[in-house]
Protein backbone atom coordinates (compact mmCIF):
# COMPACT_ATOMS: atom_id res chain seq x y z
CA UNK A 1 0.00 0.00 0.00
CA UNK A 2 1.75 3.44 -0.92
CA UNK A 3 1.54 6.23 1.93
CA UNK A 4 0.20 9.36 1.12
CA UNK A 5 2.79 11.95 0.75
CA UNK A 6 3.34 14.48 3.16
CA UNK A 7 2.44 18.20 2.42
CA UNK A 8 4.90 20.91 2.36
CA UNK A 9 3.54 22.45 5.71
CA UNK A 10 3.74 18.72 7.90
CA UNK A 11 7.50 18.33 5.96
CA UNK A 12 8.24 22.00 7.49
CA UNK A 13 6.84 20.82 10.76
CA UNK A 14 8.77 17.71 10.67
CA UNK A 15 11.92 19.09 10.08
CA UNK A 16 11.22 22.12 13.39
CA UNK A 17 10.71 19.10 15.34
CA UNK A 18 14.10 17.60 14.00
CA UNK A 19 15.63 21.21 15.22
CA UNK A 20 13.62 21.62 18.25
CA UNK A 21 15.01 17.66 19.16
CA UNK A 22 18.76 18.84 18.63
CA UNK A 23 18.76 22.03 20.61
CA UNK A 24 18.30 23.66 17.61
CA UNK A 25 17.04 27.41 17.09
CA UNK A 26 14.43 28.13 14.34
CA UNK A 27 15.92 30.74 12.44
CA UNK A 28 14.49 32.73 9.49
CA UNK A 29 17.77 31.36 7.96
CA UNK A 30 16.69 27.68 8.74
CA UNK A 31 13.67 28.41 7.83
CA UNK A 32 14.34 29.59 3.98
CA UNK A 33 16.78 27.17 3.38
CA UNK A 34 14.25 24.48 4.36
CA UNK A 35 11.61 26.11 1.65
CA UNK A 36 13.82 26.20 -0.64
CA UNK A 37 15.08 22.65 -0.96
CA UNK A 38 11.38 21.84 -0.52
CA UNK A 39 10.08 23.74 -3.43
CA UNK A 40 12.39 22.20 -5.92
CA UNK A 41 12.87 18.59 -7.35
CA UNK A 42 16.46 18.23 -7.67
CA UNK A 43 19.68 18.84 -5.45
CA UNK A 44 20.88 23.00 -5.41
CA UNK A 45 24.28 24.04 -5.20
CA UNK A 46 24.88 26.63 -2.33
CA UNK A 47 25.23 29.22 -4.82
CA UNK A 48 21.28 27.86 -6.25
CA UNK A 49 20.15 27.97 -2.98
CA UNK A 50 21.29 31.27 -1.83
CA UNK A 51 20.09 32.47 -5.37
CA UNK A 52 16.61 31.04 -4.78
CA UNK A 53 16.48 32.42 -1.26
CA UNK A 54 16.67 36.07 -3.02
CA UNK A 55 18.01 37.21 0.62
CA UNK A 56 20.75 39.13 1.77
CA UNK A 57 21.92 36.37 4.10
CA UNK A 58 25.25 35.90 4.65
CA UNK A 59 27.06 32.39 2.81
CA UNK A 60 28.60 31.47 5.88
CA UNK A 61 24.99 31.09 7.59
CA UNK A 62 23.98 28.82 4.65
CA UNK A 63 26.69 26.87 4.63
CA UNK A 64 26.51 26.30 8.39
CA UNK A 65 22.86 25.73 8.13
CA UNK A 66 23.40 23.36 5.65
CA UNK A 67 25.98 21.45 7.66
CA UNK A 68 23.57 21.76 10.71
CA UNK A 69 21.15 20.01 8.62
CA UNK A 70 23.34 17.66 7.04
CA UNK A 71 24.49 16.55 11.06
CA UNK A 72 20.80 16.35 11.94
CA UNK A 73 20.03 13.82 8.62
CA UNK A 74 17.37 16.63 7.28
CA UNK A 75 19.72 17.13 4.21
CA UNK A 76 21.93 14.66 2.03
CA UNK A 77 24.73 15.67 0.13
CA UNK A 78 24.65 14.67 -3.75
CA UNK A 79 27.74 14.68 -5.70
CA UNK A 80 27.12 15.46 -9.15
CA UNK A 81 31.00 15.42 -9.83
CA UNK A 82 30.95 19.33 -9.96
CA UNK A 83 33.15 21.45 -8.34
CA UNK A 84 30.98 22.01 -5.38
CA UNK A 85 28.26 19.62 -3.62
CA UNK A 86 24.45 19.80 -4.73
CA UNK A 87 22.20 19.08 -1.66
CA UNK A 88 18.63 17.82 -1.47
CA UNK A 89 15.98 17.19 1.51
CA UNK A 90 16.05 13.80 3.46
CA UNK A 91 12.29 12.29 2.98
CA UNK A 92 11.79 9.33 5.17
CA UNK A 93 11.16 6.42 2.90
CA UNK A 94 12.03 8.25 -0.14
CA UNK A 95 15.68 7.11 -0.43
CA UNK A 96 16.47 7.31 -3.98
CA UNK A 97 19.44 7.70 -6.29
CA UNK A 98 20.10 10.07 -9.47
CA UNK A 99 20.45 9.99 -13.21
CA UNK A 100 23.01 12.45 -14.37
CA UNK A 101 23.51 13.36 -17.91
CA UNK A 102 26.78 14.72 -18.83
CA UNK A 103 25.82 17.03 -21.16
CA UNK A 104 23.27 18.67 -20.45
CA UNK A 105 23.25 18.33 -16.35
CA UNK A 106 19.64 17.19 -16.43
CA UNK A 107 18.66 15.17 -13.47
CA UNK A 108 16.21 12.26 -12.80
CA UNK A 109 15.58 10.81 -9.82
CA UNK A 110 15.54 6.93 -9.74
CA UNK A 111 13.08 5.90 -6.64
CA UNK A 112 12.59 1.71 -7.19
CA UNK A 113 16.04 0.73 -6.79
CA UNK A 114 16.53 -1.28 -3.77
CA UNK A 115 20.42 -1.09 -2.78
CA UNK A 116 19.75 -3.56 0.31
CA UNK A 117 20.87 -6.76 -2.10
CA UNK A 118 23.66 -4.77 -3.04
CA UNK A 119 25.25 -3.67 0.10
CA UNK A 120 24.69 -7.24 1.21
CA UNK A 121 27.23 -8.10 -1.71
CA UNK A 122 29.64 -5.81 -0.65
CA UNK A 123 29.94 -6.44 2.79
CA UNK A 124 29.99 -10.48 1.82
CA UNK A 125 32.90 -9.42 -0.26
CA UNK A 126 34.87 -7.22 2.35
CA UNK A 127 37.43 -8.51 5.04
CA UNK A 128 37.58 -5.24 7.11
CA UNK A 129 33.80 -4.29 7.22
CA UNK A 130 30.94 -5.15 8.91
CA UNK A 131 28.31 -2.42 8.65
CA UNK A 132 27.47 0.19 5.99
CA UNK A 133 25.83 2.92 7.46
CA UNK A 134 25.34 5.70 4.76
CA UNK A 135 26.03 5.20 0.81
CA UNK A 136 25.91 7.60 -1.91
CA UNK A 137 25.12 6.35 -5.40
CA UNK A 138 24.50 8.05 -8.92
CA UNK A 139 24.25 7.21 -12.06
CA UNK A 140 25.83 9.23 -15.11
CA UNK A 141 24.61 9.24 -18.99
CA UNK A 142 23.16 10.87 -21.77
CA UNK A 143 19.89 12.10 -21.85
CA UNK A 144 17.52 11.18 -24.49
CA UNK A 145 17.60 14.89 -25.81
CA UNK A 146 21.84 14.79 -25.56
CA UNK A 147 22.15 11.55 -27.79
CA UNK A 148 20.01 13.09 -30.73
CA UNK A 149 22.49 15.88 -31.25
Amino acid sequence: MKMKKASKKEQTNTFKDILRKGGNKITPARLAVIKVLESTKVPLSITQIIKKIGLALDEVTIYRTVELFQDLKIVRQVNFRHQHSHYELVHDKDHHHHLICNDCGKVEDIKDFEPANFEKSVLSQSVNFKIIESHALEFFGYCNNCVKL
